[in-house]
């Protein structure tokens, strides 16, 4: 229990926002694999690339910013049509649902041919939902006292790089569920370890102040000014916190630089172990000839990995599809 308590509840925490008992363990396993970093990686320029690469990189004609209004079922095909009439709209042989259906499709959004499975989708998605976490990025540095009543304490003044937080800590009501350091997305190897000494490193003899770092903060509710008060020394700048709270998307007074940016995310699955131990079964990855679903699979664990397999599989059922319909021949 000490080891789900202390080690597995931060990854879990960190990475679900939720703890071990409402994960099944291969989410938790997953879970950890986002602590080892030694062992993670990211894309030069960020991140993002992943998928505008390879939207690129397929050739496909995208419609970015195109709301899918409906998918029908019509005469062994699907009918799509889209808010921006034009904008991605038609009958195809094949459609792939890559969005998750937790959280309630409206109704009429998507219509299966097979009305006991339409049934189904829609009482999963009414009574499923994706976990909300509020990711908080903020330019300053980590305040001396909330450090000290964490427990952090270094005769040289080095400071923890990532902070995890317990099912203990998660009880008594702590704000958030990790505390992480940031880096640039073009920052060099080089830069990337200067940074990171500068951040948290050892103070040199007589230095008593850092420079502004980004870090980010997970937290399953809004992160109030009270908290970035706590866990923040005043900004550099002699603004205070207040002056940087700011509504998701807004802009911050005139009178100060932007520190604080706040974002609502629906990151992951709402995870319920009991019911998949009680034999609930995940939605399929084919919702009807033809209509691939890509996010089945993350009620399992969810992670760029686990959606990649998603997608992947995908691709192959919809290959198996035009084969079987005739309009595709094999490379």
């Amino acid at each position: 229990l000490d080891l789900i308590d202390n080690l597995i509840t931060g990854g879990t925490r960190t990475n679900y926002g939720q703890a071990p008992d409402t994960l099944t363990a291969f989410a938790s396993l997953v879970s950890m694999a986002g602590t080892q970093h030694a062992k993670l990686f990211s894309i030069a320029g960020g991140n993002c690339q992943l998928a505008t690469l390879a939207a690129s990189d397929s050739a496909a004609k995208v419609h970015l910013e195109s709301k899918a209004v409906s998918v029908k079922s019509r005469h062994g095909k699907w009918e799509v049509k889209t808010l921006d009439v034009g904008k991605g709209e038609g009958v195809y042989d094949a459609v792939v649902v890559a969005y998750p259906l937790e959280g309630g499709t409206p109704s009429g959004v998507l219509d299966l041919s097979d009305k006991v499975l339409n049934a189904r989708v829609a009482d999963f998605a009414k009574r499923k939902k994706l976990h909300v976490t509020y990711c908080t990025f903020v330019r300053g540095t980590l305040n001396t006292n909330f450090l000290s009543a964490m427990g952090f304490r270094d005769a040289c003044g080095k400071i923890p790089g990532i902070i995890m937080t317990t099912r203990q800590a998660a009880q008594s009501g702590i704000e958030f569920s990790s505390i992480g350091l940031q880096f640039g997305v073009d920052m060099s190897t080089q830069e990337c370890d200067k940074y990171k000494e500068d951040s948290v490193g050892h103070l040199p003899p007589g230095v008593s102040t850092r420079p502004d770092a980004v870090w980010k903060v997970f937290s399953n509710t809004p992160l109030s000014e009270d908290a970035l008060s706590r866990i923040f020394a005043p900004p550099s700048d002699g603004s205070c916190w207040k002056q940087h709270m700011v509504a998701e998307g807004g802009q911050s007074s005139d009178a100060v630089e932007g520190r604080v940016r706040q974002v609502r995310w629906e990151a992951y699955p709402e995870y319920d172990a009991e019911a998949i131990q009680g034999g609930e079964l995940f939605l399929p990855f084919e919702l009807g000839a033809g209509l691939a679903y890509t996010c089945s699979i993350e009620r399992a664990a969810s992670s760029v990995e686990m959606g990649m397999i998603g997608g992947k599989n995908a691709a192959l059922l919809v290959r198996k599809h035009l084969l079987d319909i005739g309009v595709a021949e094999v490379a």
